[in-house]
């Protein structure tokens, strides 16, 4: 079945994207700013008489347009799962760091260039909604370590 494009909507200070498949399956996501942060969540509403299971989801972060973040080669990285750090190429101090939980896997493909933080979706009963939450964070400095410790420890909260 072929669907219309869809455009993301302000909504208060979020953007929003919302889609119900033929299916009855509905899902959105969200996307609002912070200071140094970006959150994420995306929203799956099983609108079918059949429970949902093992739905996952690919979020790429696409650093193509980020000066330092750009080029197609491999960067300094850190994995810890549900987190992804990446280091600028060019400025040592400047990192992008991004998670969903929960999580599925942990990833990045230097080529596009891009990270990801992949998410599962909780089991969904019919008429059930469940969501998974992400973010993006910029960091500036030296101390790269005590800050996953630090964003670790605040997504097991």
């Amino acid at each position: 079945t072929k669907l219309p494009p869809l455009e993301w909507q302000r909504q208060d200070a979020a953007l929003v994207c919302e889609r119900t498949l033929p299916n009855g399956i509905k899902f959105s996501s969200s996307v609002s700013a912070g200071e140094r942060v970006v959150n994420m969540t995306m929203t799956l509403t099983n609108g079918t008489s059949e429970p949902l299971s093992g739905l996952r989801s690919q979020v790429c972060v696409m650093l193509k347009g980020l000066p330092g973040f750009n080029n197609q080669q491999s960067h300094d990285r850190i994995i810890k799962k549900p987190l992804i750090a990446i280091r600028s190429a060019t400025e040592d101090h400047r990192w992008i760091i991004t998670a969903w939980t929960p999580c599925n896997r942990v990833w990045a493909n230097p080529p596009v260039p891009c990270v990801h933080s992949d998410p599962v979706f909780p089991d969904c009963r019919p008429g059930e909604t469940v969501s998974v939450r992400g973010q993006i964070w910029f960091y500036e400095g030296h101390e790269i370590e005590q800050e996953i410790s630090q964003l670790a420890e605040s997504l097991s909260r």
